[in-house]
């Protein structure tokens, strides 16, 4: 009888361990969590929408940095810009003076028996990642597109295309993950999969227009800025404003909605029919999955490295502390984590606690120098002593200006700060200005009904400004005023 139990629970182990073999991380570029799963019923994501179906949703997700290098740098090194020094698209976050030896995600499962292969966009291309997408993070060669002309830019900020769509750059990215599935079937594996879209310029194939008719498309609800929003909160949207459509406008750069309404109709239209492109490119990768048998070992994350603003409050892009910047997409498909599937996470959580999560979810020895933490209790809906706060930073004027901000439940409050690149510190003893908006009663189903008003100087909430102001403060290895209530 003793010899029966000991096999039983032999067996278990080793199912627990093929239960969580596999890893399929698939990254969005600038995917905005505006789809079905997130109450969103106007973008036609089918594919997203049956993953995350049967996965853990996680309503309020927030990067590190709404700008790609930075975020990225951040989610897959699980460490904050502070110490990645990371704040634009050119520094390698693998010089920083704080991260000597730095072990990446993908690289720490290389280093603990999995066979890791990339493609994509996973960090940020070029000298940002060491110009061989941080090679050192694979076990295979990484898989980068060749440039073809007829999708590789445009003077346009959007083209609906003609050509078939199996030849677009996001199309033959699923095309190889179908085929690297197929050869990492048998071992234990890390495949990460960065889709390049919607990021501008949005080029889709021509017969998504017909899914999102001009009647129907309107101009975003909150589309002039908040009330006494300071200057250095408001980004000029320069990576909209170098397409040829959007120059021919000129644009004022003053804090204003300065959009025409049929232009910005246009914009939103095509980004969200981008967005079901890559949808459908998502959906060939799952049906891969699961056509060879790997559905029910495999932890599938959906990711993007930040949100985007469509018009909302008179903004276009990312880059700023805004909720529409700062809110991306994150849902995790835990097949061996019964509870979790099918389920909403509404407390907030940040990209930094992904990389302790799918250490946890993989059964992983932990990492002794991470600042997130494991996102499975919250899974399995144990959300007892979680966090209450995620912290996220912006850069002005080339760095030489942060904005750092801390969002709760209630609030979203963030302080500006004169900011010495070269040293990594800002000046917490001289606010230039403050934010304050409230978040009462967000479901994270709207994007026009918060942050309109700066209440940080209205009288009206001294005592959450100061106990936010702290908090902020507390965060950072770089603020020296005292956080004592």
């Amino acid at each position: 009888m003793e010899k029966i139990a000991l096999c039983a629970f032999l067996l278990a182990c080793v199912l627990c361990v093929q239960a969580t073999t596999n890893v399929l991380f698939i990254s969005v570029d600038d995917l905005r969590p505006e789809f079905g799963a997130y109450g969103f019923s106007h973008v036609h994501t089918d594919n997203m929408n049956e993953l995350a179906s049967n996965a853990t949703v996680f309503k309020f997700a927030y990067c590190q940095m709404s700008a790609c290098s930075p975020s990225r740098a951040s989610a897959m090194t699980g460490r904050r810009p502070e110490r990645t020094r990371v704040y634009d698209l050119k520094t390698y976050f693998r010089n920083s003076p704080d991260l000597p030896d730095v072990v990446t995600l993908p690289q720490y499962f290389k280093n603990n028996g999995y066979r890791t292969a990339g493609m994509g966009k996973i960090f940020h291309q070029g000298v940002a990642s060491g110009g061989d997408n941080d090679a050192i993070s694979w076990t295979d060669p990484y898989f980068s597109l060749r440039k073809d002309r007829r999708f590789k830019g445009s003077t346009h900020s959007w083209v609906a295309s003609s050509e078939p769509e199996d030849e677009f750059p996001d199309a033959l990215l699923a095309q190889q993950a179908v085929v690297k599935l197929q050869e990492l079937k048998q071992e234990k594996f890390f495949l990460a999969v960065g889709f390049l879209k919607p990021h501008l310029p949005f080029i889709f194939p021509d017969t998504y227009l017909p899914l999102y008719p001009e009647s129907s498309i309107g101009i975003a609800a909150n589309a002039d800025p908040p009330v006494d929003i300071p200057r250095e909160a408001w980004n000029n949207y320069a990576e909209l404003r170098g397409y040829s459509d959007i120059d021919a406008l000129s644009l004022s750069k003053r804090v204003r909605n300065a959009m025409p309404d049929d232009k910005a109709k246009e914009l939103r239209r095509a980004y969200w029919a981008t967005m079901s492109h890559v949808d459908k490119q998502i959906g060939v990768v799952l049906k891969a999955l699961k056509d060879n048998n790997l559905s029910e070992n495999t932890t599938v994350v959906l990711w993007s490295d930040h949100g985007w603003h469509l018009g909302n409050h008179g903004l276009w892009a990312k880059s700023t502390n805004f909720e529409a910047a700062t809110r991306s997409t994150l849902v995790i498909r835990a097949p061996h984590v019964q509870d979790s599937l099918g389920t909403e996470v509404t407390k907030v959580v940040e990209h930094l606690d992904l990389y302790p999560t799918l250490l946890d979810l993989a059964n992983l020895p932990a990492h002794s120098d991470l600042e997130g933490s494991s996102m499975v209790p919250l899974m399995k809906g144990e959300s007892a002593g979680w966090k209450n706060e995620a912290f996220s930073q912006t850069a002005y004027k080339r760095a030489t200006m942060m904005g750092y901000t801390i969002r709760t439940p209630e609030y979203r409050y963030t302080e500006w700060l004169s900011f010495n690149k070269r040293t990594n510190v800002a000046d917490w003893d001289n606010v230039i200005s403050k934010e304050l908006y409230s978040h009462d009663g967000d479901d994270g189903e709207s994007y026009s009904k918060y942050e309109n008003v700066n209440l940080a100087s209205s009288g009206l909430h001294t005592a959450i400004v100061e106990d936010l102001s702290r908090k902020l403060c507390a965060q950072t290895t770089t603020c020296t005023r005292s956080t004592s209530p």
